[in-house]
This record gives structure tokens, sequence and C-alpha cells, in this order.
């Protein structure tokens, strides 16, 4: 089951959609593109929530109605590839990384053999890079990927605000991979503001930033500050994902190891 699925979330339209997702090719037998991107967008819902085996299933979906559509070159399908390429590589699960690369390095081949590749395949192209050299203790380079998205996709409408801010948490968490805690926290402030905008303040993205807000406190020694922010989300990390999730773990190892700065022995003890 998915933890995001829960509560208020589960009133969202994207929520509905997934709900939907079985009989999605039923419904749209005769239009394959229009369940393509449906199955894509559910896809990305699924990645964005760390439900990444049902993720994989929907990319799955989606990228074989696009070359059942366009053909083996399509680029819609090549960058249904390299979003799952940068699931692969964040999902850290065994040989996750040695996959990413190669499906990341199979869509190089195929946009070199496109005579018009299309702007928004270098987002995404970026995109994966970004996140296998995040994963590969390269965090200069995936800086560098991750900053180089984001500039291209703040020009193009057809990448949509939500893939636009979550770019830019992982270039805050590159920062944060650098030692440059101000540079990080600045970033995941403003985050903060946006994706609670976007998708209000107990959503997923939100929680994540929180997260990493702690951290950026952390990393500058503002250890009173991290055990403030991680203590006020802790509860809605419980209710919501669970005392093992993977983004719970890194909460409550960032509150112990500012607790334990700060000399709160019985509280780093809990």
């Amino acid at each position: 089951s998915n933890p995001f699925l829960s509560g208020k979330a589960s009133e969202s339209l994207t929520d509905a959609i997934i709900q939907a997702s079985p009989g999605i090719d039923r419904q749209f037998k005769d239009e394959p593109l229009v369940a393509a991107r449906l199955h894509q967008t559910i896809a990305r819902a699924l990645d964005n929530r760390t439900d990444y085996s049902d993720a994989r299933q929907e990319y799955d979906r989606a990228l074989a109605l696009f070359k059942q559509t366009d053909g083996e070159l399509s680029q819609d399908a090549i960058i249904v590839q390299l979003q799952r390429a940068t699931l692969e590589a964040r999902s850290y699960e065994k040989d996750s990384l040695t996959l990413a690369k190669s499906l990341l390095a199979q869509q190089e081949a195929a946009v070199a053999k496109l005579p018009r590749p299309r702007l928004d395949i270098a987002v995404w192209l970026s995109s994966a890079r970004g996140m296998i050299a995040l994963i590969d203790n390269d965090a200069k380079s995936a800086a560098q990927n991750f900053q180089a998205a984001i500039t291209t996709a703040e020009a193009l409408p057809m990448v949509d605000e939500g893939a636009r801010l979550a770019l830019k948490q992982r270039l805050g968490f590159s920062y944060i991979r650098l030692g440059d805690g101000a540079k990080a926290e600045q970033l995941f402030g403003e985050l903060m503001i946006a994706f609670t905008r976007l998708s209000g303040p107990e959503s997923p993205n939100v929680l994540r930033v929180r997260l990493n807000l702690a951290q950026a406190y952390m990393i500058q020694n503002k250890h009173a500050d991290a055990v403030k922010e991680a203590n006020e989300v802790y509860p809605e990390f419980i209710s919501r994902l669970g005392p093992d999730h993977e983004l719970t773990m890194p909460l409550l190892t960032t509150r112990a190891q500012s607790e334990g700065s700060l000399g709160m022995w019985n509280d780093d003890r809990r």
C-alpha cells in the first residue's frame, strides 16, 4: 500500500487517476497516445511518492504505448525511459544504479539518431545525468546537470511547474552534498513556499523539502533549528509514512545528530 494515498491526498485528481489506471487502456483503446500520457502521469506521481514498483509498471505501459504510436524512436518514449533511469538511480535497490546508467546510455544513443530532438528532451537528459551523478557521489556534476535542466525547463511551458520544482529540490540536495548549507537552506525555504502553494502543506513534496531543510540546518551547525524543524514535521512523517520509511529514517538521523551536538542526550536516545 502507498502511505501517501491516505488523508487529503486521496482526494486529489492525481489519486483519482491512479485508482482508474486499470481501466485506462480499455477506455482509450482507440486513443493510445492519450492512454500513454495518462500512464506517464501516474508513473511520475507514484515515482515521486517512492512507490517504485507500481511506478515501473506505469512507465513500462506508457513506453509501450508511445512506441506503438510513434515507433521505436518516439521522443516521448525516450523521455519516459530517462524518467525511469532517474527512478532507478534514486531507488537505491540492488543493481539499480547500473541499470540507470544503462538506460541513460541507451537514450543518449537514441537521441543522437533524432534529426530534430525536442527541447524538453534536454531537460530529462540533464535530470537523469544529475541523479545518476548524485547517487554515484559526484555532487559537483549532479549540481551542474540539475542546474542545466532547470535553466532549460524554465523556458519551456511543456515542462510543468511540479517538474521544475522537483529539479530544484534535487539541486538543493546537491548543495547539501557539496557542503553548501547556506545555499541549500535558501533554496529549500523557497521550495517550501512553492510546493505548499502548488500541492498543500501535507504533500509529499513539502515533507521531503522540510527534511532537506533540517539537513541544511544541521550541516551549518544550526542544530537548534534542525531539531525544531525535525520535531515539527516528525508526527506527519510517522502518520503518513511510518517509522521505517526511507524518508523517515534520514529525518530521525538528522534530529539525533543535532540533538547530540547540542548535548540533548536524553532526547537523542528516544
